[in-house]
Order: C-alpha cells, then sequence, then structure tokens
C-alpha cells in the first residue's frame, strides 16, 4: 500500500458500489459531525447551564453507569441534586477555569452502588454553557509523562536546524509512539489540495505499514479539518462500541442539537466508522499539528484492540501538538 491510495479506498468500498460510495462520500462531507448528538460508551456527559444552581439541561443516557440516581430524569435539576453539595462545588472549581478555547481537567469522587468512585472530569464551554465529560479515572497523573516530554524537548531542540523534515517526524511518531503505546503512529502530511501523504511512521510488526501512502481528501472532509483546528487530540476508544445518545435531542436553550466541538467523548460518523473498521483499525487517536493557526497535517495512531487514553496523557499530547512548529521549525 505505498505510493498509491487506491487500495486505501478498496477497504472502504468493499461493501459498496462506486455511486453508493460516491454518495455517501458526499452525505459525509454535508455531515453536521460537531452537532452528532452521541457520545463512545466509555464516557458520560452533563450540559450544564450558566446559572446559579448549573441546571442540569441534556445528559448523556448512560448517566446511570457513573453516578447514583434516584432515577433518570435528570434534566432539568440542579447539579447538587445529582450528586452531593461537595462533589458539586468540586465541578464549580473546574469551571470557574475554564475558557472558551481552553477545556479544564481534573477528578470528581463520587458515591457509586455504595462506594466510593473516582472519575476523570473535563469541562468545556458550548453556547455559553458548561458540558462536564466524566471518565473512569485510569490511576495516570501528568507527573508520569515528565520524562517523555523532556525526552521530546530535548529531542526537537537539539535536532539541526536544517534537518530534513521527514527524519524529523520520524523521531517525532517514535517518541509519541513510546509514550501512548499505540500499535502504529503515523505522521500525515496535507498538500495545498489537502491530499495527504504519510511521511513517517513508528510501528509494532503486527501492524500494516502505510509509510509513502497517499489519502485524498475526502478521507477528511472540510467540517473534520475544521475541528482538529478547535480540538487537538481526539481518542477513538472502541470503533464496534455502541453510541449513546445525549438527551434530549434539542438544547433547551439553543433548540439545537448540542455543538461539541470542543467534546473528546463525540461519537464517530458512521462512514468514518466503517473506514476504521475496514483498515482493521479498533481504536485510534489523533493529535492535530498547527502551523501559524493552519492545519499542516496529524499524528494519526492506530490500535488494533480497545484502547483509551487518560486526561493527563491528552494533555500532554495536547502540548506535543503545540511545540512540534516552536522555534525555527516553523519554515517547514
Amino acid at each position: 500500500m505505498h505510493g498509491d491510495y487506491n487500495s486505501v479506498i478498496t477497504y472502504t468500498m468493499r461493501n459498496f458500489s462506486q455511486e453508493e460510495f460516491s454518495q455517501a462520500l458526499l452525505r459525509c462531507e454535508a455531515e453536521p459531525i460537531h452537532q452528532i448528538g452521541q457520545i463512545q460508551p466509555y464516557g458520560a456527559l452533563l450540559v450544564l447551564a450558566a446559572d446559579n444552581q448549573r441546571t442540569v439541561l441534556q445528559a448523556s443516557d448512560n448517566l446511570d453507569e457513573f453516578i447514583d440516581l434516584a432515577n433518570n430524569n435528570v434534566c432539568g435539576k440542579a447539579l447538587f441534586e445529582l450528586i452531593r453539595v461537595t462533589e458539586a462545588s468540586q465541578v464549580e472549581r473546574l469551571i470557574q477555569n475554564t475558557n472558551k478555547q481552553s477545556p479544564t481537567f481534573g477528578h470528581l469522587s463520587v458515591s457509586f452502588r455504595q462506594k466510593k468512585l473516582k472519575l476523570q472530569a473535563r469541562v468545556f464551554i458550548s453556547d455559553q454553557m458548561f458540558v462536564l465529560e466524566l471518565t473512569h479515572d485510569v490511576g495516570v497523573n501528568q507527573g508520569e509523562y515528565c520524562f517523555d516530554l523532556i525526552s521530546l524537548q530535548s529531542t526537537l531542540f537539539t535536532l539541526n536546524s536544517k534537518i530534513e523534515i521527514n527524519p524529523y517526524f520520524v523521531q517525532v511518531a517514535s517518541l509519541v509512539r513510546d509514550m501512548t503505546e499505540f500499535d502504529r503512529v503515523m505522521v500525515y502530511r496535507f498538500d495545498t489540495s489537502w491530499d495527504g501523504d504519510v511521511i513517517a511512521e513508528s510501528r509494532a510488526e503486527s501492524a500494516h505499514s502505510y509509510l509513502g501512502t497517499r489519502f485524498p481528501a475526502s478521507d477528511i472532509p472540510p467540517q473534520a479539518r475544521r475541528l482538529y483546528t478547535s480540538n487537538l487530540v481526539r481518542n477513538i476508544a472502541d470503533t464496534n462500541s455502541k453510541p449513546v445518545p445525549v438527551l434530549p435531542v434539542l438544547n433547551p436553550l439553543t433548540k439545537k442539537p448540542l455543538d461539541m466541538t470542543l467534546s473528546v467523548l463525540r461519537a464517530l460518523s458512521p462512514i468514518h466508522v466503517e473506514y476504521l473498521r475496514n483498515m482493521g483499525v479498533q481504536a485510534s487517536m489523533s493529535i492535530s499539528l498547527l502551523q501559524n493557526g493552519r492545519l499542516w497535517g496529524l499524528i494519526a495512531c492506530h490500535h488494533l484492540s480497545p484502547k483509551t487514553i487518560s486526561n493527563a496523557l491528552q494533555e500532554t499530547l495536547s502540548f506535543v501538538s503545540k511545540i512540534c512548529f516552536s522555534g525555527f521549525y516553523l519554515y517547514f
């Protein structure tokens, strides 16, 4: 699969005629994926109003798998009616530290089935509302990645400033794979037509090589590229999982589906799920590479079995995204 993307397209076309595939691509390009209205089931989501009560406006249908609920009718209730006042205060501290560009990360201890459950918490702003995303804690903290960051920074800033771009990103791919333990890590560069080339790769022996493969612009439609400039790290935990709806479908304040641009739990477009499955990928992660605010490429990570990443690792990888083009590397 080197040098051309015809065989890559064949993966996805396997179950479609040419006409069906063309129509599917058109639907994909028009799909409002930031308003998909579903999340991946490894987490739960609450949409909170900007009022003093933090009234619940929407919630994922699996909330009772993360916190104890008297019933599933949570919308319209104040946050402190769902969780204890001390726990609601933890969420409020995260809210106070959140701005429109930067989500806030933390932890939340809740009572769940007569036990204390430690959850990872993430808050971002959507249409002047606060969205709380909850995932199970995996026992990893930011400090555990300090050595990886120091190693990465050392590599980036000690490389000769005239080094060719491909060897540079080979080292970046290798370092990211060491940090994340994904089966395959590729660096993917866009051209002026938004076609993409895999210019660097680090992989396990069990993972197929895509080095040198060229992918068409239609693989990543325009609305998806826009999301990559806002949400720098995106994890797809399991392509075989069933998405969970966010209810009600229309937000009672905006009368529209929730804008999930900054969500890490946002579910996938069905055609993208099929695309990954046909490549044998069960989990993936993307790290945006921006040059002067424009999407230059991606670090694309694939895993052959389900895989989630911690909030701490996500924060670290956001930093990786920002430093790849720092200083003298802007000439690339």
